[in-house]
C-alpha cells in the first residue's frame, strides 16, 4: 500500500507543478491585461494635462502683454496653476514610467 502511494507521488507531484504553472501564467496575463488599460489611462490624462499647460502659456502670454497690464492677483493666480499643472504632469508621468 505504502509502496503503491509512492509510486505515484511523482505523478501527482508534477501534475500540481504544471497546475501552478499554469495559474500563474494565467495570473499574470490578467494582471498585464489589467496594467495595460492603467496605462493607456494614464497617457490620455497626461495628454489632457500637457493641453491644459499649452493653453495655460498660452493664456499667460496674453495676459503678460506689455499694452494690458494684469492685475496681481491675476499673475499669482496664473503662476499657481502653472506650478500645479507641472507638478501634476510629474505625478502622471511618474505613475506611467512606475506602471512600465
Amino acid at each position: 500500500k505504502t509502496r503503491d502511494t509512492l509510486e505515484a507521488l511523482p505523478e501527482i507531484l508534477q501534475r500540481a507543478i504544471l497546475k501552478h504553472r499554469s495559474h500563474q501564467k494565467k495570473r499574470s496575463l490578467e494582471v498585464k491585461k489589467h496594467l495595460e488599460g492603467h496605462r493607456r489611462k494614464f497617457k490620455k490624462v497626461l495628454g489632457k494635462v500637457e493641453n491644459i499647460g499649452r493653453q495655460l502659456q498660452d493664456l499667460q502670454k496674453t495676459t503678460t502683454n506689455p499694452e494690458t497690464k494684469p492685475e496681481a492677483e491675476t499673475t499669482s493666480t496664473m503662476e499657481h496653476f502653472n506650478k500645479q499643472i507641472t507638478m501634476l504632469k510629474e505625478f502622471v508621468g511618474k505613475l506611467l514610467k512606475r506602471n512600465e
